[in-house]
């Protein structure tokens, strides 16, 4: 049988008009963001401060960019997605609903790298430009791909982007390969072996590029009925990837195998469209995140191995995302219509913990309700994860950190 966990729970987008104000990725979630950024020099950009500890083992990063957060503050880009280092918990890259790329350490929050969207993208800061595609090459330790909703794709070096920062403000901050673009992207994902990467958004349509000539491989065409929201390689194989779509099916694929003309290795429907996908860390089972709260676990064969029965809020809006910890035995799960982190067992599906995020989150609205944008494992650390919190009706999103253990440790 199927283990399901039904699990207690306290009480935002997908559609293409939702997005257009609110904008994607590979989580879904809310956007937006206002206010205007005009010239160049760095000295326009003010690095974030160190925030005050919301208790001993929580902290939030100062993750409204480079001031308060506060909508419409042209000083504070607000973050739209993160992605941790894989090998290294000390780096972690974020981009904003501006168009900016902030690399810093989580840890102390004290920022590495900061580019501004003039030099990441070669165009203005913008509330329509917002960076929703980052992925960290596996071999290479200073390398990341980030992509926009405009398109554009481009291979960063963490040492230009510091050197660009701090001694050469007239050095390049890409690296010399260009990629073709991708017209209202939503993800990208490089392969294990740091040869392709894909990319996928608001197509049926993914693309297959080479990290080293910057060439489109392959056009892989038709994958899914509606657009593909989220492509992801497998961790341990070059050639295995999955998709997932709001045509409310996630497909494995095998790039050794001609894709036009043959089946999936599998392909496993959904009740609602489905957010994103990933692997866990050893590859050998795959996580679906679809609407409201919808969360399953297939093996690499396609069988069901566990539902995650979590309380639904009938709302074709609650967009719900999950990641895997602690090496892949636990779950977390986040959706943004609701203010708290589910922590789950892989194996059983019984719920662990939940996480209120409101009493983690420093704000200066008082009425705020608060949602779950986006979240990751803090890679190496147990029961340690991250946090894209956002509210309405004020945009003040944080990235704040959670150590469980530590918590509990501290009561």
């Amino acid at each position: 049988g199927v283990p399901v966990c039904v699990g207690p729970g306290p009480a935002r987008g997908m559609d293409r008009e939702f997005f257009g104000a609110q904008g994607n990725d590979d989580d879904g979630g809310g956007g937006g963001g206002g206010g205007s950024w005009g010239g160049s020099s760095w000295g326009e950009l003010r690095l974030p401060s160190r925030q005050r500890l919301l208790a001993s083992v929580y902290h939030a990063v100062d993750a409204s960019g480079f001031s308060d957060g506060v909508v419409g503050d042209p000083r504070g880009p607000l973050p739209r997605q993160f992605e941790y280092h894989p090998r290294n918990p000390h780096m972690l890259v974020y981009g904003t609903m501006m168009g900016d790329l902030v690399v810093t350490n989580p840890h102390t929050n004290e920022p590495i790298a900061v580019t501004p969207a003039r030099r990441a993208w070669g165009c203005l800061r913008s509330a329509e430009l917002n960076v929703l595609g980052l992925s960290w090459l596996h071999k290479d330790p200073h390398h990341f791909v980030a992509g926009c909703n405009k398109g554009f794709i481009n291979l960063y070096n963490v040492t230009k982007l510091r050197n660009a920062m701090h001694a050469d403000p007239a050095g390049e901050v890409v690296d010399k390969v260009s990629f073709p673009r991708f017209d209202s992207l939503t993800s990208v994902h490089a392969n294990c072996m740091d040869e392709l990467f894909l990319c996928s958004g608001y197509h049926e349509d993914v693309h297959l590029y080479s990290l080293e000539t910057g060439k489109l491989v392959q056009r892989l065409r038709q994958l899914h009925a509606r657009h593909i929201n989220v492509t992801k390689f497998s961790p341990v194989d070059p050639n295995i990837f999955c998709t997932s779509s709001f045509d409310k099916t996630v497909k494995l694929w095998d790039l050794r195998q001609k894709i036009q003309d043959r089946p999936p290795v599998f392909s496993a429907s959904s009740d609602q469209g489905n957010v994103m996908v990933c692997f866990s860390p050893d590859a050998r089972f795959i996580l679906s995140s679809a609407v409201d709260n919808e969360v399953r676990q297939y093996t690499c064969d396609g069988r069901l191995h566990t539902v995650f029965d979590m309380p639904k809020r009938n709302s074709r809006h609650n967009y719900t995302r999950s990641y895997y910890i602690n090496g892949g035995d636990y779950v977390i799960c986040g959706s943004c219509e609701e203010s708290c982190v589910r922590v789950l067992n892989a194996r059983t599906g019984k719920l662990f913990t939940e996480v209120a995020m409101a009493e983690h989150v420093s704000t200066s609205f008082p009425k705020v309700s608060l949602y779950v944008q986006s979240l990751r494992g803090v890679p190496i650390h147990p029961f340690d994860f991250s946090v894209l919190v956002n509210s309405m009706p004020f945009l003040t999103s944080q990235i704040c950190r959670v150590n469980w253990l530590e918590s509990k440790r501290g009561s």
